[in-house]
């Protein structure tokens, strides 16, 4: 299936190349361009989650390697968000913005990353490690997510 999403990773259509009369050009979610591959490369975009029940677009390109507009977006909102927190360290929202991208690649970097971000989220607070929550939850890593927002 080629799907076709927005460029916040909305599923639009989810089989484009059998279904184009459903393609289009907006996003009826968000108002952003659709596209139906990758930015750079044009190669289509998988599904991830292995049933489009629950659909969850790839964070990379899998012909590239090239983060995708969503991932990109996020991580750029996380980014901003760290370094907006005036409550810690100027070092410490250094490590926190560094250690962001780690936290979405399935890495043996992305648990050091993960337990590093929880440390400073601990500090900053639940208002904080709340709203980085809401901005990465669907991007980080299994291993990721279980440190980052363990179950309450």
């Amino acid at each position: 299936m080629i799907y076709q999403l927005c460029r916040n990773g909305h599923p639009t259509n989810y089989d484009s190349a059998k279904h184009p009369e459903n393609n289009k050009n907006f996003c009826p979610t968000c108002g952003e361009a659709t596209l139906l591959g990758c930015p750079d490369c044009g190669a289509p975009i998988d599904d991830i989650s292995g049933s489009s029940l629950s659909f969850r677009a790839a964070n990379y390109c899998k012909n590239c390697g090239h983060s995708l507009p969503w991932t990109e977006s996020a991580l750029k909102a996380a980014r901003e968000l760290a370094q907006a927190q005036r409550n810690l360290s100027e070092a410490e929202r250094d490590d926190l913005t560094a250690s962001i991208g780690d936290l979405v690649k399935d890495t043996p970097t992305a648990t050091l990353a993960a337990r590093k971000t929880r440390a400073i989220l601990d500090k900053a607070g639940p208002a904080v490690a709340s709203m980085f929550r809401d901005i990465l939850v669907d991007l980080v890593s299994e291993t990721a997510k279980k440190i980052l927002f363990p179950p309450f």
